[in-house]
């Protein structure tokens, strides 16, 4: 029997009873199984509870250590194959599960000893072992002398840590080998004068198949204390110990035989892979081909301050997982940079969400002359058979099907980076696990990243010691330690102060990070030391530094150019269509004067200067790491939120011009991330909106942007709430609820939705027979009788949408009253005029009424080959019209 402690207690405190100071496992038990060997283990548990250790993987070390002592005291008193029953108490419990799956792993000729373990194990007992990890509140009920704040371990022992979720992997494809019993707490721990569990029954007791469950009577520290052998909690205990004692050595006996069987096995493998001659790698691809790169489609360049290993992609689809700020991205970029003549084509993806990943693929059907939709895309690369590299970046999303952004076929490779340790299932040939780097490369980045070359020259002990510290604070993790160099090196704090600093904002920012894991939570304390010395600096720079990053926390985190700023001043001598109310810096650039733009960019150069957000030279855009993005949102209030976000809507549609001129279709084209994610922001702050005059006025520009890139069903979702909103407050006669039923007409016509085309037509049709140009003209023409420009013009994109749902009699009726209507107000060469004539002539065409449609096609297109020119679209369509009647 092996008993681990907890990382509150030694083994001899936590047995020991409060009252009669009984060690119950060798006054009591042993005493009723003397055949038992009893062995306890101590580690030093407040090596764990100090901040600053500079151990990388605490939990391995632990591990590790613990596996080699228990292996070499089996072996020296001659009990190597005897059969072992854990008793793990808390802590213990998880340096158990990983040090048995480090055991389960060891199956080489030179480390087969170390399995030993795994094999001999026949129960374990988790007393409050906190499988699923603590409550934020439970981490203050222990900490290292003399210091009240907590370690990064202490931190990760939080749910949902990464920690956890690893070593839960680990130990679940073995568990099945033991008998398991859990144990929870039925009474509260006192933890900063208030009353909490320390460990739950859920955490403590998962529901896992086949295992057994109980609670014992006593708080966290005293569940394994026991005063009496009448002790109920006592009584449960040892019978589970008597009970797994007793079934125990044949069980293992048994094991030991199919052991050695698996082992012989393995060794024949070995030796005959030995004897094999070297064989050269066989790639789907030539691998000493070179490609002149057509297409590169990257949105940014790779940091020279991440990894330059160099990975060949061997299989077709590699996933590359781990925590926000490893290096995943980089690594894609890197190898992309390194690779780029192997491929024909490199491509990129944004996974970050559905939306976004279905509008890379659309861009590239647009590049490729395919058709910009998300299937034209994919399509295209599924065709393609010369090699191609695709990167679907940030699929961190759970609940996203990765794989429907895999192309059909196609002679590819394809990288996926991602948060989400589950996406490893869409790999064909295994994973790539990216966490902390290698503490020698973790230290040198952080002291290059705080230091001048001059400065890095001398390093001493002391400022490597520090750095070990404070990189096994941050895990090591790149993106951290080159924010916690870059606060350092603009003196903001010291090496020495850093450290202190850094672990008092994170153990603040812990009870706030409710719904960022603990890992995360490790990272952002690393931005929000620099953040809060711009928030408490007077200058002007810095406070509108403190209100761009507000805004940049609700527009996409990639390609934030700077024409959004700069297109919103262009509009600031129309109406404000927004209504909304502006932080300075947005007022100021409004004013389209050089001193306001060298404002923006001394502001923008603050953000840039902290590392808060990185400046591509190239795209003259902005971009933020993810985990920052969501940081610099999550930290503000649910009330702050709402005024950054609406803020940030109106801002996007001043930027979008009423008049959508061709010169800006890239322009907006490159709006469309953004955009979707300031509207899944309104989602899930109001679902039912627009609920302001403001917030309609915009959302009706994102419309337009929508169905000017062929995003016609996301354009239609926005039209119907827009339409809702506005027939409830203005009126279905209102010229703004009018205009919008037109759009949605447009889209509807765009979707090949005839009926619901006409519906919307006839809507605006209605509505204009009560919107008169004056006064004067309702009692010339009333409504019974309507005769103006807007009525006749709704009429005619009626004909149109009549004539594609086929009913061309009706058509032909209302293609006539709108074209004589025109001819008379607008006279025969109005663009309008002409387009009703159109409409009509096609419409007689499909009604076989050749020589009408003759007379209408021959001078319609004279005139518009006069006034646009041979190769103008509408030039076109009447010529292909007259073609198919000739």
């Amino acid at each position: 029997i092996v008993i681990l402690h907890g990382l509150f207690e030694s083994t001899l405190e936590s047995l020991t009873g409060s009252s009669t100071g009984i060690v119950w496992i060798k006054d009591l038990f042993l005493s009723a199984s003397p055949q038992s060997r009893i062995l306890t283990y101590d580690y030093d548990n407040y090596a764990l509870l100090r901040p600053g250790t500079g151990i990388v993987d605490p939990l391995l070390s632990l591990a590790t250590t613990f596996l080699g002592e228990l292996v070499a005291e089996r072996a020296l008193a001659g009990a190597f194959y005897r059969p072992i029953v854990f008793i793990c108490h808390g802590f213990g419990g998880l340096l158990l599960k990983r040090a048995l799956a480090l055991s389960y792993s060891r199956s080489g000729k030179s480390t087969e000893r170390l399995r030993s373990i795994y094999v001999s194990t026949y129960a374990i007992l988790f007393v409050g072992t906190p499988h699923q990890g603590m409550p934020k509140s439970a981490l203050r009920f222990a900490h290292a002398p003399h210091t009240t704040e907590l370690s990064r371990f202490m931190s990760s022992l939080v749910i949902g840590s990464e920690m956890l979720n690893e070593v839960a992997d680990q130990f679940m494809p073995i568990m099945k080998q033991y008998r398991v019993f859990n144990f929870w707490e039925e009474l509260q721990s006192e933890v900063d004068g208030t009353m909490t569990y320390v460990v739950d029954r859920d955490s403590a007791a998962p529901n896992w198949a086949d295992t057994e469950q109980c609670g014992i009577r006593s708080p966290h520290s005293a569940m394994l204390k026991f005063d009496s052998a009448r002790d109920s909690d006592y009584i449960v205990i040892t019978e589970a110990l008597t009970r797994y004692t007793r079934s125990a050595p044949t069980a293992i006996k048994s094991r030991w035989i199919n052991e050695k069987q698996f082992l012989d096995s393995e060794h024949r493998k070995q030796a005959e892979e030995l004897l094999k001659p070297l064989l050269a790698f066989g790639s789907s691809m030539d691998e000493d081909a070179e490609y002149n790169t057509e297409y590169y489609l990257v949105s940014h360049c790779s940091s020279i301050q991440f990894t330059d290993q160099k990975t060949r992609g061997k299989h077709k689809i590699v996933v590359i997982r781990g925590l926000g700020g490893s290096g995943k991205t980089q690594f894609c970029l890197r190898y992309a940079e390194e690779n780029r003549r192997s491929y024909w084509g490199v491509f990129w993806i944004d996974a970050s969400t559905r939306e976004n990943a279905e509008f890379g693929f659309s861009k590239l059907g647009e590049v490729a002359g395919k058709g910009s939709s998300f299937m034209a895309g994919k399509h295209w690369l599924s065709t393609c058979h010369k090699p191609w590299l695709l990167v679907v970046d940030n699929a961190d999303d759970p609940e996203m099907e990765i794989s429907n952004f895999f192309p059909v076929d196609g002679s590819g490779h394809i990288l996926i980076t991602s948060r989400n340790p589950r996406a490893k299932i869409y790999a064909t040939a295994g994973e790539i696990r990216f966490s902390g780097m290698n503490p020698e490369e973790g230290i040198d980045l952080l002291l290059s990243s705080a230091y001048t070359k001059r400065q890095s020259n001398h390093w001493d002990q002391q400022q490597e010691r520090l750095a070990r510290s404070l990189g096994a604070e941050l895990g090591y993790l790149a993106l951290a330690l080159s924010q916690a160099g870059a606060t350092i090196r603009r003196n903001i704090y010291t090496l020495e102060q850093y450290l202190r600093v850094y672990v008092g904002y994170r153990d603040r920012l812990l009870p706030k990070s409710m719904s960022i894991n603990i890992d995360t939570t490790n990272a952002i304390a690393t931005w929000e030391i620099p953040f809060r010395k711009i928030e408490s600096d007077e200058l002007l720079r810095n406070k509108d530094a403190v209100d761009l990053m507000h805004l940049f926390a609700f527009l996409h985190f990639d390609g934030i150019n700077e024409s959004i700023f700069r297109s919103s001043a262009a509009e600031s001598g129309d109406q404000d269509i927004t209504g909304l109310v502006y932080p300075d810096i947005i007022l100021s650039s409004l004013q389209r004067t050089e001193m306001a733009q060298a404002r923006l960019r001394q502001a923008l150069g603050v953000l840039t200067d902290h590392s808060l957000i990185d400046f591509d030279p190239d795209t003259r855009s902005y971009s933020q790491h993810p985990v920052v993005h969501r940081w610099a949102r999550d930290r503000l209030d649910q009330e702050e939120q709402l005024s950054s976000l609406h803020c940030t809507v109106g801002l996007l549609a001043r930027s979008i011009s009423p008049y959508l001129e061709a010169s800006g279709r890239i322009f907006r084209r490159s709006l469309v991330p953004h955009l979707e994610s300031c509207l899944q922001k309104l989602e899930n702050s109001a679902p039912s909106f627009p609920n302001t005059s403001g917030i309609a006025n915009s959302i009706e520009r994102f419309a337009w942007v929508y169905a000017e890139c062929g995003l016609w069903k996301k354009a239609r979702t926005l039209q119907e709430r827009l339409i809702k909103f506005r027939t409830k407050t203005l009126g279905r006669k209102h010229e703004d609820t009018i205009r919008a039923t037109y759009s949605l007409g447009q889209t509807h016509w765009n979707l090949f939705d005839p009926r619901l085309t006409i519906e919307a037509q006839r809507k605006v049709v209605a509505a204009r027979r009560w919107i008169w140009p004056s006064w004067f003209a309702f009692y010339v023409n009333p409504p019974w009788m309507p005769d103006f420009i807007s009525y006749y013009a709704a009429l005619s994109d009626l004909t149109l949408a009549l004539w594609l749902a086929g009913r061309r009699d009706i058509s032909k009726v209302i293609g006539m009253r709108a074209s004589a209507g025109l001819l008379k107000l607008l006279g025969p060469d109005d663009p309008v005029t002409l387009n009703a004539m159109f409409n009509l002539a096609r419409t007689l065409l499909h009604l076989r009424e050749w020589d009408e449609a003759h007379d209408l096609l021959i001078p319609l297109l004279r005139k518009r080959k006069r006034l646009f020119g041979l190769n103008h679209p509408d030039t076109l369509m009447t010529r292909n019209e007259l073609g198919v009647l000739y």
